[in-house]
């Protein structure tokens, strides 16, 4: 008894499905033509600022030697990144100025 109801309202279904479909006139119901917008697109990123540079290892023992060659390291890694950062905001600057 069931399976033949859940046969019966398939078929309903599929009726109504295709009626509707070989019924539907034009797919917009007015004249006007579909406006496209067009997207900015941002100008491909240059090389380098897609390399992270390496960071430093620890230094090898807590000798006053080691840790200011570690320092001097770590800081020109460090500006190594705010250079790489600075480049990504004048990139990100120049495309929202041709927006």
């Amino acid at each position: 008894m069931l399976c033949n109801r859940m046969q019966q309202l398939a078929l309903v279904l599929a009726a109504s499905a295709l009626t509707a479909c070989a019924s539907t006139g034009a797919p917009s119901a007015t004249d006007a033509p579909v406006r496209t917008v067009e997207m900015p697109v941002m100008p491909p990123a240059p090389a380098a600022l897609l390399v992270s540079p390496l960071r430093p290892l620890p230094p090898a023992s807590g000798s006053p030697a080691d840790l200011l060659s570690h320092a001097a390291e770590f800081g020109a890694y460090v500006g190594k990144l705010e250079a790489q950062l600075d480049g990504w905001q004048r990139w990100y600057g120049e495309g929202q100025e041709g927006r």
